[in-house]
């Protein structure tokens, strides 16, 4: 996997950071299960078991306060849908209704399996114009089985965001199909309506025993809807890996990505080279397989207006089983990022931990933390940028299909003096926050596995 990540390609990320608030759903909960024999036990959301065929509906209601450095727009004139008026921040704290809804289906077969789905989240602030705010993303993905050697995986994501982000950090789970996310309005940092679009076709051969061959390609857009900036990004690659013994291996392999970032009528072109070669550690330590490990390291060059910059690369997952619930997690990366709104890339230490579990069969905590620090571009001088957010919560299980959540969410980021900005985008910000909601889950249809455990 190369390095370079984009904010709209990053949906992983983006579940596993800013929807703690959602954690409370049926799949949320069940990403949290590591192993079939370790099933979830709480109330809400825990009966499904394995499924062949599942669809969902979830949705949500509830009441926040956000406290601090809150978007406000001063000029009333330019409140018009994608417009960029002059913002200010205001330490005020303001209340806020918020929903969100969404409806997902998967099928799995021996040789095909299908994820489809789509959310939308909302905010109606009374006092704000526009004082309604809607999200939506939608999602599709499949894999095929073509045989007992080769497997082909392709998924397809679009989203439409009303404020733009800056990057999140590192994903603390590994599913095998994602789900349509939309990125919760908290961490928005500058206004600007936004549309996305991200696809990814992967091909997979086992060569023996011990080795394989991964062939990828990857392409995501990026259009703001006043057409102040643009970016497209398109990888392709090939990596061999093969196993020296149990948990441990060695792969090498080549990417190239090529990235486009149109701003103001100005264009800045970036090119990695992804020297895709290090090690592959995927253990269980010690007898228990409560505790795993994954990580892998490699080496990058990047290349922009006759500049190249040359680093390593690292990605590494830690798990923990704590109990016949809890779980505890640490994800760290090393890498390159992208964002729509800046010339520049950002290069990257970003560090992501979660914890969770049952205190009772009702009673479930969820919380997760994450801390990026890095530099934009390559230039000399005070161009740093850092960027922490937190997140920890309740569920209290009403009943099977509907809990109520208690949430405190913290986000704060800063840049240093040196980095050049775009419009309405402030050089640092801090907010944090308390709501409440309704959440209820309904699986409309639920096929148990024939194979599946008891």
């Amino acid at each position: 996997m190369t390095p370079m990540r984009t904010r709209p390609g990053r949906i992983a990320v983006t579940i596993a950071i800013t929807l703690v608030g959602l954690a409370t759903s049926a799949s949320a909960q069940q990403t949290q299960t590591p192993r079939p024999e370790r099933p979830y036990r709480g109330m809400f959301g825990g009966d499904v078991g394995e499924t062949e065929e599942l669809l969902e509906v979830t949705g949500s209601t509830g009441i926040g306060w956000d406290l601090g450095n809150v978007l406000v727009l001063t000029d009333q004139n330019l409140a018009e849908p994608g417009g960029q008026g002059p913002y200010t921040l205001t330490n005020d704290s303001t209340k806020y209704g918020l929903f969100d809804a969404g409806v997902s289906y998967a099928l799995v077969k021996r040789r095909l399996g299908v994820s489809t789905s789509a959310a939308t989240v909302g905010q109606y602030r009374p006092g704000f114009n526009p004082s309604l705010y809607n999200a939506y993303s939608a999602y599709a993905g499949a894999t095929y089985q073509l045989s007992r050697s080769a497997r082909l995986r392709g998924e397809l994501s679009v989203s439409i965001q009303p404020f733009n982000f800056l990057p999140l950090g590192p994903t603390i789970t590994d599913a095998e199909l994602g789900e349509a996310v939309v990125t919760d309005q908290i961490f928005r940092v500058s206004p600007g309506k936004n549309i996305s679009r991200t696809g990814n076709l992967n091909f997979n051969r086992k060569l023996g025993r011990r080795s394989s061959l991964d062939v990828r390609y990857e392409t995501t857009y990026y259009n703001s809807v006043n057409n102040t900036s643009n970016l497209t990004t398109r990888t392709g690659g090939a990596r061999y890996s093969t196993t020296l013994t149990k948990g441990l291996g060695i792969h090498a392999g080549y990417a190239y990505t090529r990235a486009h970032v149109d701003m103001d009528a100005s264009a800045t072109r970036y090119g990695e080279h992804n020297i895709d070669a290090g090690i592959d550690l995927s253990r269980d330590l010690g007898p228990s397989r409560r505790t795993h490990l994954t990580f892998s390291t490699g080496a990058a060059a990047l290349s922009a207006n006759s500049r190249t910059r040359y680093y390593a690369t690292a990605d590494a997952l830690l798990t923990r089983e704590i109990g016949r619930s809890w779980s505890a997690s640490l994800a760290f990366r090393r890498g390159v990022d992208f964002d729509e709104q800046f010339r520049e890339a950002f290069l990257t230490d970003s560090l992501t931990v979660g914890f969770g579990g049952l205190i009772t069969r009702r009673l479930q905590l969820h919380s997760s933390a994450s801390a990026i620090l890095g530099h934009v571009g390559f230039g000399p001088g005070d161009n740093t940028y850092r960027s922490y957010n937190a997140g920890a919560g309740l569920t209290t299980a009403l009943n099977r299909r509907m809990a109520i959540s208690a949430d405190y969410l913290y986000y704060s980021y800063g840049f240093g003096q040196q980095v050049l900005l775009p419009n309405n985008l402030f050089s640092q910000m801090g907010r944090h926050g308390v709501r409440v909601s309704l959440t209820a889950w309904v699986p409309v249809i639920a096929k148990r596995r024939s194979d599946a455990s008891r």
